[in-house]
């Protein structure tokens, strides 16, 4: 990281947002804003070594000696006895050490992933082994998960930087981005949130109405829809109010969801509608899946854990409709229409609906 001379530090404190910006990918794809946040909380720990011992042993909870030297690498790739590839977000690593550091943001656990590492740990040869997983809200799990086994939020990242920012300009440039990100801990109502509170339940109305007359259009081409419109874990972990038909093809999970989503990776204002079948990376028919859509010119939006095929508008495009949630309606059924033709059109995949 390179300083400007001349530069106000309230110029500076934005640097760490706008590579943010930056590192955006295109519209079809996520934003790794958890790889990203990663990366530079590695890339400042190689720089201070005494800096980097005390997180090890404040924030990690680890008992390494400082004299050892300590090797920190990001997505290390394993792979198992069964053939399947792991990625390793932090790896931290010394003559007698090895921690994995699993580092969520607003993405959840995938299924097993955890027990996935810690089988991984226990090849290991070394004479201490660790796992500790990162998240930005509560997401308790098990203590005996592993022997070894820690979790803690960014927030206490945030709160270990939060004393050394006077005299390490690049400390100050992370702490300041963490805060911007709303991961350095905001646990207190302000007024905002009052107001926000106070409108919160006309708003949960109207949410009910949109959704009320789409579910019955995915009920007619997909079967049963779940119940999740209001589930706040779908608020917590992705940021948004939806309904979907499950495993809808192979052998592992898969989708298709109808959702408003107020993550907003596609740069627009406010909160976007979105429709999409998405695949888990482990079905066996992801490959075939992704393919098609291909094929059929569709967008494929990747992750570690999966990749769909979707539309996307945003929610602002309908304001000026009179009556917007007739258009939103209409809208959201040609959406429909158009991937139930997609399945239609590719039998050769395993749907579990009728086609």
């Amino acid at each position: 990281m390179v300083y400007r001379q001349g530069l106000s530090l309230s110029e500076q404190e934005t640097i760490f947002t706008r590579l943010l910006k930056n590192y955006r990918r295109p519209i079809y794809l996520r934003t790794p804003q958890e790889d990203f946040c990663t990366e530079c909380l590695a890339g400042i720990l190689r720089s201070d070594h005494d800096l980097q011992c005390s997180f090890i042993n404040e924030v990690l909870k680890l008992s390494i000696d400082p004299g050892e030297f300590v090797t920190i690498r990001t997505q290390k790739k394993y792979i198992d006895d069964e053939g399947e590839r792991s990625i390793i977000d932090l790896e931290i690593e010394s003559e007698n050490w090895i921690c994995f550091l699993e580092m969520k943001v607003t993405s959840p656990e995938s299924d097993g992933q955890l027990e996935k590492y810690a089988s991984l740990l226990d090849k290991s040869e070394k004479n201490h082994r660790a796992l500790r997983y990162c998240t930005l809200f509560h997401d308790k799990k098990e203590t005996d998960l592993y022997t070894d086994f820690y979790q803690f939020r960014w927030k206490d990242i945030a709160k270990f930087f939060c004393n050394k920012t006077d005299n390490n300009a690049l400390i100050h440039e992370f702490y300041n981005f963490l805060k911007e990100q709303n991961m350095a801990g905001n646990e207190h109502f302000n007024f905002q949130d009052l107001i926000a509170l106070q409108n919160y339940s006309e708003l949960t109305q109207k949410l009910e109405e949109v959704f009320g007359l789409v579910k019955p259009e995915l009920e007619k081409r997909f079967g049963k829809v779940s119940d999740g419109v209001n589930s706040s874990g779908q608020i917590k972990n992705h940021k948004r109010h939806a309904i979907w038909c499950s495993y809808i093809l192979g052998d592992r999970f898969s989708e298709i969801m109808v959702c408003i989503s107020f993550s907003n990776p596609e740069a627009t204002i406010g909160p976007v509608l979105r429709v999409h079948i998405w695949v888990d990376k482990t079905n066996s028919e992801y490959d075939k899946f992704v393919k098609a859509g291909d094929n059929a010119g569709f967008k494929i939006q990747k992750s570690d854990r999966g990749a769909s095929i979707f539309y996307v508008r945003p929610l602002s495009e309908f304001m000026q409709y009179e009556d917007q949630f007739i258009e939103i309606h209409k809208w959201v059924k040609d959406c429909i229409v158009k991937l139930k033709e997609f399945i239609d059109q590719n039998p050769q995949l395993d749907w579990k609906i009728k086609t």
